[in-house]
């Protein structure tokens, strides 16, 4: 096996290699989304976005140069086929699930601000007339709060 050969073998098992690891890393993150574990995905953030670079980085490089791989025999490239396709599902299936938990969440805020803003602007009772009137409380001060959109 001359030194090309063994060189494009490498790339392509080490592509392989990153491919796996994103794939197991976005399916646990999308995991823990769905049951809304939040703290668990969060964790795994950081590191799926260093791998994820490395690996778009090696892949552009790979799709300026796609001769690099062709020392490397047909099994190893059909491995990375495989994977690149492995990891294009887990990556579509992974954006489903961030969308849905981001959703979630956003619902879920929103309901928390709706019912401030009810809350606070709720009849107080019955006035001297026997209407019922609502208390003042000076004016309705807007609700703040911080959403996380790192999902």
């Amino acid at each position: 096996m001359n030194a090309a050969v063994a060189n494009a073998a490498t790339h392509a098992a080490e592509l392989v290699t990153m491919a796996e690891q994103l794939i197991e890393i976005m399916g646990r993150e999308s995991a823990a989304l769905r049951r809304f574990a939040f703290a668990e995905a969060s964790a795994l953030t950081a590191g799926k976005a260093t791998l994820a670079n490395v690996y778009a980085s090696r892949m552009m490089a790979l799709r300026k140069h796609p001769q690099s791989l062709r020392p490397a025999d047909a099994a190893a490239r059909r491995r990375l086929a495989t994977a690149a396709r492995a990891l294009q599902e887990a990556a579509i299936d992974n954006a489903i699930a961030l969308r849905a938990a981001h959703d979630a969440h956003h619902s879920m805020l929103n309901a928390v601000v709706q019912a401030v803003t009810k809350r606070d602007t709720a009849p107080a009772g019955y006035g001297r007339n026997g209407r019922t009137q609502t208390a003042y409380r000076g004016p309705v001060q807007p609700v703040s709060l911080f959403q996380d959109r790192r999902f």
